[in-house]
């Protein structure tokens, strides 16, 4: 069984990370010196604490996050990094983790900054505990949540510090390299290029967060920065506001997400470094690379074999899976070819609807390219029509660029209308996380937040029999709908009126426009009430010739309301 030693990057005189403040580099001397009192500071947890609990990191300064790191390893303790810093995340993640000691950025400066000497001879503290196993678990950490809820994903040594030393020999990190990053240490990828793979390197790398386009900008300029992690929407934004670097950015790593190449090209443009994307995950690890440029193809990182499933599905055996993982079927599709493989994107980005199939990917780009919109996301959701699924879009434009029809009209230049998405968002920005990724909760909450709305209607969901036409399609009640308030209080239900204001006659409209009056309702039962966030089907009957209707309104299949409406209509009978 292999073995690794924490601490050997620190044996050797070298400059380890920015200082916060001021000028100038931390050397390896005074990270030792630093790395003792936080060992001090674990190992004096408290009465009655237990030892080999879990330790909750809560640390954005990079630095921070290595010392908590080394000293945790150090004392056989698993680090437990949140999927974000707010205050419900770290609720849940002490309650699940069950760790007894929290270390922040406040607590490991303040105890940094003290004048009191460690209990012990740092040289002593380092030895202890600094040569750990391959099958030691060392990491809890978060996986992003782009498809539904975040899961907990335990790392050994041999994956984390094994994928640390090969990315570093395989990338050429040394003492020459100084590197910040734009991404968050407590996501893994941070946290693999921006601490670990430095630290065992031998390079420098820079404590403070960046995230904003100047303040990257300046961090960079700063510290003559060879080496940028980022994420495709920050190498975007940094194109938009045109940096060009007044020294020499030697490269510029992608993560997160597939890299477009044209993106890539063009912040090669303006920037003169070369872009590498790197494809993984946090629960596979890295998998493949490439130097993003046109035609380039994805290589398999050493000790990674990868092939190509029936159904085009990447199949991957790695050390940097679970141990005892054999082959894993992952949900991004590959063609192999000479040399590697090509991304042919998300196996669950291809949607079946009314028979035909749309790449999700493909709807997106084809959003991203319209005039004034920034970015696009679609969600795939359930529905009661006969298609049984549909798709929404969520488009970052500018103020008054888009409405709902509008880009709908845009995209069906492009789309069968079977395929086009039934509900939209026009907003100022996506809610991207740190790295670039939609969190799938934080798009629904987009949906959810908006008035209450009537799915898009088209030519595949009205059908016509031989007495009738009819149709069917969704209805989305939002919590927070201005006709709940009042009625009634702490029981709230959705008004009669309202039903037929804001789902019913609208969809009518959209259905057949010479039934724009209503002239009368004749017959309207309310069977069940319907409460804020419900989901309901709505159908519609209309009799051949008529100008009447009858409705109904379900939810999870159960009658909520039904009706008979009359509208007046020029020429036209009104017979039920």
């Amino acid at each position: 069984m292999s073995e690794f030693h924490l601490l050997a990057p620190l044996s050797e005189p070298r400059r380890v990370c920015s200082a916060l403040e001021g000028a100038g580099w931390l050397s390896t001397r005074e990270a030792r010196r630093d790395l003792a009192r936080v060992l001090s500071l674990v190992d004096h947890e408290g009465a009655g604490a237990d030892l080999r609990a879990p330790l909750l990191v809560v640390a954005s300064d990079r630095y921070h996050m290595l010392l908590a790191c080394l000293a945790a390893w150090c004392r056989e303790r698993v680090v437990v990094l949140p999927p974000n810093h707010q205050a419900g995340s770290l609720q849940q993640a002490r309650a699940l983790s069950g760790a007894t000691l929290e270390l922040t950025d406040a607590a490991l400066a303040s105890c940094l900054a003290s004048k009191e000497a460690p209990n012990r001879d740092p040289e002593d503290s380092l030895i202890e505990g600094s040569v750990i196993a391959s099958d030691r678990e060392l990491l809890e950490v978060c996986t992003s949540g782009t498809t539904g809820n975040q899961q907990a994903c335990t790392k050994t040594a041999g994956q984390l510090l094994g994928e640390a030393l090969m990315l570093g020999s395989l990338l050429g990190f040394d003492a020459s390299r100084r590197v910040a990053a734009t991404v968050p240490c407590h996501h893994l990828y941070g946290l693999l290029f921006s601490v670990l793979v430095p630290f065992f390197r031998g390079s420098a790398f820079v404590r403070e967060p960046a995230f904003q386009p100047a303040q990257i900008q300046q961090t960079c300029e700063r510290w003559q920065v060879t080496d940028l992690v980022t994420v495709p929407a920050h190498l975007k934004a940094l194109v938009d506001a045109g940096w060009k670097p007044s020294f020499h950015l030697q490269r510029a790593f992608s993560s997160g997400t597939v890299l477009d190449t044209d993106l890539a090209s063009e912040f090669r443009r303006v920037s003169g470094a070369e872009v590498v994307d790197v494809l993984g995950s946090t629960e596979s690890g890295g998998i493949a690379w490439r130097v993003t440029e046109p035609g380039a193809v994805y290589v398999p990182l050493p000790g990674v074999e990868v092939a190509a499933a029936a159904d085009a599905r990447l199949r991957l055996r790695s050390p940097f899976l679970p141990p005892g993982s054999d082959w894993q079927l992952m949900n991004d599709r590959i063609r192999m070819v000479e040399g590697g493989f090509e991304h042919l994107g998300r196996n669950d980005g291809i949607v079946k609807l009314g028979g035909k199939r749309v790449a999700v990917q493909e709807l997106e780009a084809r959003a991203r390219q319209l005039d004034a919109v920034s970015d696009a996301a679609v969600l795939v959701r359930p529905s009661t029509t006969l298609r049984g699924t549909e798709l929404w879009l969520a488009v970052a434009a500018e103020t008054g660029q888009w409405t709902p029809a509008s880009l709908r009209q845009a995209l069906g230049r492009y789309f069968d209308p079977v395929v086009l998405p039934r509900r939209y968002r026009v907003v100022p920005r996506l809610p991207r996380d740190a790295l670039g990724k939609l969190q799938k909760e934080r798009l629904e909450r987009l949906f959810s937040q908006q008035p209450a709305e009537v799915d898009a209607i088209d030519e595949s969901d009205v059908r016509e029999g031989p007495n009738e036409t009819r149709f069917t399609t969704d209805v989305f009640v939002p919590e927070h709908y201005p006709f709940f308030q009042g009625h009634f209080p702490g029981e709230p239900v959705l008004p009669g009126v309202a039903q037929l204001s804001e789902f019913v006659l609208p969809a009518i409209s959209k259905t057949w426009t010479e039934l724009a009056t209503l002239e009368r309702a004749p017959l309207l039962k309310y069977k069940r009430p319907i409460k804020p966030g419900a989901r309901l089907a709505l159908e519609v009957r209309r009799p051949h010739g008529a100008a009447s209707v009858h409705f109904e309104l379900r939810e999870d299949g159960e009658l909520c309301t039904t009706g008979q409406l009359c509208f007046a209509v020029p020429n036209a009978a009104t017979s039920a």
